[in-house]
């Protein structure tokens, strides 16, 4: 029909999120620099770098606001 489809990946837009990312994984390694660990056990208390962030973007309304997704960032970046 002459349309073109944005590129989809695992049922997310390709690109969609690239640009989001590389600004959570600087605000994370700026938690990191100031002391704070970075990631922590799931059983531990949530005092992590990741925690701080995702709870930022949950007051934002803002995705991902769950340290799962936030500590998936992070480590994706790290590699």
């Amino acid at each position: 029909r002459g349309e073109k489809k944005r590129p989809i990946r695992n049922g997310k837009f390709a690109n969609g999120t690239v640009e989001r990312n590389t600004y959570i994984w600087p605000a994370i390694g700026k938690l990191v620099k100031r002391g704070m660990t970075a990631t922590r056990n799931d059983a531990s208390p949530h005092l992590s770098a990741c925690d701080a962030v995702a709870e930022a973007l949950k007051q934002l309304h803002e995705s991902p606001s769950s340290y799962a997704s936030v500590k998936r960032i992070w480590n994706d970046f790290q590699r």
